[in-house]
C-alpha cells in the first residue's frame, strides 16, 4: 500500500454483464488475469515476526502454506472467514475465478546485508536469512503448483529498511543500481537453490513496490538494473517494473517534484532484450490515493475519466508497454461497499477493458504491446486490518464488484 485463482485458461473471452451494485449500474468487462495480493511475507516489524505468516503458526486447521489458502479455505478457515464445515472450492479464492496472486515479500527480510555478489558461492555465511528465505521459496513453489500466475513483488519501495515493517515504515537508504543488481542476481539463484522453477513463465518479477523520495528517471534506471541482473541469469520471465511516487495511476502524468514518469518509461520496452515487461500502476479512491483514509471520492468523473484513459492508451500503444493495475482498492468493510467506491473501482476497470488482450497459455509474453494485462485487487491479509478491505471470498465486495470482471473461460 502506500504510506502502506487454479489458473485453468488464459484464452479470456471479452465477456459484458450488466452489475448492480447499491444502486450502481454499469458494464462490466472481464481480463486475461484477475486475482489477489496476498498480503504477509512484507509485514512485520522485521523478518522474525513475518515468520509467523510465512510458517501459517498462528492458523489452525493444519494449514501449511499461503496455497492452502488460496486453494482450500476449509483448510485455512481463518485466513478466508469463517467458513462452515464442507466448504466448497468454490468459495476459495482460485473457486471463484482468480488466476494471478501478487506476493509481496521484503529483499532486506531475504538477505541480513546487501549482497555485493549475483554468485552464491561469493556471498558470505551471514549474507542470507534462510530462516526466512526457505518459507517464502516454499510458498512461491506451492502457489506456482496451483497453476497460478505468481507477481514477485519486492515490497521495499527501492529501499534497503530492514526493520521498516508493514507499509514502509520510515525513510531508508535508496539502493543503487549496483546494490539492486546484486539483490535480484543474488535472489533468482538462492531461490532456484531452494528448488523454485524461477525459470517457469507463470512467475513474474516486479523489481520494487513503490518508489518514492526519488526521481522518475532514478526509478527508471533502478528497475532497468534489476531488470537486466535478471535477465542475465538466462530468465525469460515477464518483469513488472513501477515508477517513482508510488506508481499511482493517477499521477503517471504529472510532474509531483520528481519529474513524470510517462516521459521517464518511454524507453523501457527497449531496455528489456526479450521484450517482456509491463509497467505496474497502483491506485487507491480515497482523497489523498492512499489508501488509508476512511471514504471514496468521486475519482472516474475528474481525474480518472475517459479522457485520462484516452491519453494513457495512446502512451501505452506509442510505446508499445503494457500496464497491470496490481494494487488498488476502497476503503471501508468487505461487506458494505458505497456507491461512490463501487463506481470509482467498476468504471476504471471498465475504461481499461477497452484496451486489453487475450492471452494464451503459452509463453505468456507480450502481443504486439501496449495493453492493459488485469489486475490484482489489494488484500487479503491476516495483518492489515480496518483499513482497506479484507477481502474474502463470498464476502459482497468479492460477489459483487471484483468477481465480475474475473477471467472466463
Amino acid at each position: 500500500m502506500s504510506l502502506y485463482r487454479k489458473l485453468s485458461c488464459f484464452c479470456a473471452a471479452s465477456l459484458t454483464l450488466t452489475l448492480s451494485v447499491t444502486g450502481f449500474s454499469a458494464t462490466v468487462n472481464t481480463f486475461p488475469f484477475g486475482g489477489i495480493n496476498i498480503s504477509a511475507a512484507e509485514t512485520g516489524s522485521g523478518a522474525q515476526s513475518t515468520l509467523q505468516y510465512l510458517n501459517r503458526i498462528d492458523y489452525p486447521n493444519n494449514a501449511k502454506n499461503l496455497s492452502d489458502c488460496f486453494n482450500n479455505p476449509t483448510q485455512c478457515t481463518n485466513y478466508f472467514g469463517n467458513f462452515p464445515a464442507g466448504t466448497s472450492k468454490n468459495d476459495s479464492f482460485s473457486g471463484i475465478g482468480m488466476n494471478i496472486v501478487r506476493l509481496p515479500f521484503r529483499w532486506d527480510y531475504v538477505f541480513n546485508q546487501i549482497p555485493t555478489s549475483t554468485k552464491i558461492n561469493e556471498l558470505g555465511t551471514d549474507t542470507v536469512n534462510s530462516n526466512y528465505l526457505k518459507p517464502l521459496a516454499k510458498n512461491i513453489s506451492n502457489l506456482l503448483n496451483t497453476g497460478a500466475i505468481v507477481i514477485l513483488d519486492a515490497h521495499d519501495y527501492m529501499q534497503w529498511n530492514p526493520n521498516a515493517g508493514a507499509g514502509g515504515g520510515s525513510f531508508g537508504k535508496i539502493v543503487t543500481e549496483d546494490e539492486i543488481s546484486h539483490i535480484w542476481g543474488a535472489l533468482v539463484n538462492e531461490l532456484k537453490a531452494q528448488g523454485v522453477d524461477t525459470a517457469n513463465n507463470h512467475l513474474w518479477f516486479e523489481i520494487s513496490n513503490e518508489p518514492n523520495h526519488m526521481s522518475a528517471s532514478s526509478a527508471y534506471n533502478l528497475d532497468v538494473a534489476g531488470l537486466k541482473s535478471i535477465r542475465s541469469q538466462g530468465l525469460k520471465n515477464k518483469i513488472i517494473v513501477e515508477g517513482t511516487y508510488y506508481s499511482g495511476m493517477w499521477s503517471w502524468f504529472k510532474d509531483e517534484g520528481q519529474g513524470v514518469n510517462s516521459d521517464a518509461f518511454k524507453g523501457l520496452l527497449a531496455a528489456d532484450k526479450e521484450k517482456n515487461v509491463a509497467v505496474a500502476m497502483h491506485q487507491y479512491f480515497d482523497s489523498d490515493y492512499s489508501g488509508t483514509q476512511a471514504n471514496c471520492v468521486d475519482t472516474t468523473s475528474s481525474v480518472l475519466d475517459q479522457s485520462f484513459f484516452n491519453k494513457l492508451d495512446d502512451w501505452m500503444k506509442e510505446n508499445k508497454i503494457d500496464v497491470i493495475l496490481d494494487e488498488f482498492g476502497v476503503p471501508g468493510d468487505k461487506d458494505q461497499v458505497s456507491d461512490v467506491c463501487a463506481k470509482d473501482v467498476n468504471s476504471v476497470l471498465n475504461y481499461m477493458h477497452e484496451n486489453t488482450v487475450s492471452y494464451s497459455d503459452k509463453l505468456l509474453t507480450n502481443s504486439s504491446g501496449g495493453h492493459f494485462l488485469g489486475w490484482t485487487v489489494w488484500n487479503y491479509s491476516p495483518v492489515y486490518k480496518n483499513q482497506i478491505e479484507d477481502l474474502t471470498p463470498g464476502s459482497k465486495a468479492i460477489d459483487d464488484i471484483y468477481k465480475k470482471h474475473l477471467p472466463t473461460v
